[in-house]
């Protein structure tokens, strides 16, 4: 059994959604994207509470399954639903950013890449070192600048 189509959908930017009978139902993989407040988070965040079996709590929608099983949001939670998985932002709050930093938005892929990047951060290491020893070395100059301007003045005095 797969989810064919929302039947109806009554849920913030969706004030009464009928599924168009010349709307194709939906695949074994589908994107929904579109413009800013056309509804995308609203689907996910319904999509969402099919994959975790939660009944729908605000509003109203209605999923037909297989073509003729229709559930309620309401049902989520007792109705045998099919399997449905959900890559949204939430879902990379929950599972990417744990991570502490995030992820790199880069990867690096063959053995020559991964060289590159190794010593890419080996570099990084000694930057970060040779900044330690310039500002030491700065506050060193400062400190015996500041010395040298008291013993003048206290030569002129």
């Amino acid at each position: 059994m797969k989810l064919t189509r929302i039947a109806k959908l009554r849920l913030r930017v969706f004030r009464d959604f009928v599924w168009p009978k010349d709307l194709h139902p939906f695949a074994q993989f589908n994107v929904i994207y579109g413009w800013n407040g056309s509804g995308k988070t609203t689907l996910s965040g319904l999509l969402s509470l099919v994959e975790k079996k939660t009944a729908l709590i605000e509003g109203d929608a209605e999923l037909e399954l297989g073509g003729a099983t229709k559930v309620a949001g309401t049902a989520f939670a007792q109705a045998p639903l099919p399997q449905v998985r959900v890559f949204n932002r939430d879902f990379i709050n929950a599972t990417l950013s744990q991570t502490g930093g995030g992820i790199a938005p880069i990867y690096f892929l063959g053995e020559d890449s991964i060289e590159k990047q190794a010593r890419v951060e080996q570099l990084k290491k000694e930057l970060a070192t040779t900044d330690i020893k310039l500002r030491t070395a700065q506050t060193d100059k400062t400190r015996a600048e500041s010395k040298l301007d008291d013993a003048c003045k206290d030569k002129a005095k």
